[in-house]
């Protein structure tokens, strides 16, 4: 092996060990702490539903479930679980968005299920 071999050989690890902390970091822990996240969000009542500000968390999620969706398969469940605490919740002035989180929270949950 000459010097540029070896520069080759040795950049082709580095993606390999970069590739294998991705893939690594994609566990369904992942997933589920986000969940529990918003989950924790929702019990204080801090989040959000008016003015579609619940979007980001579902457009977001969609980008990383359609770059690797075996990573996902029970974010169905963690969808589900945030459109119905979403839906228990008390209504409020400023929670005028929350029927239309439900509906979207269970769609995207509809959407993971039947992918």
């Amino acid at each position: 092996m000459n010097a540029s071999t070896s520069f080759v050989a040795s950049n082709y690890m580095n993606a390999d060990d970069q590739l294998t902390q991705l893939l690594q970091s994609m566990s369904l822990a992942g997933p589920w702490t986000s969940t529990f996240a918003v989950q924790d969000q929702l019990d204080a009542d801090l989040f959000p539903t008016t003015n579609g500000v619940y979007l980001d968390l579902i457009f977001t999620h969609r980008e990383a479930f359609y770059t690797f969706p075996q990573g996902h398969q029970l974010c169905a469940l963690g969808f589900s679980e945030i459109a119905k605490k979403v839906e228990m919740r008390k209504w409020r002035v400023d929670r005028e968005g929350d029927n239309e989180a439900v509906n979207a929270f269970r769609n995207e949950a509809w959407i993971i299920a039947n992918a």
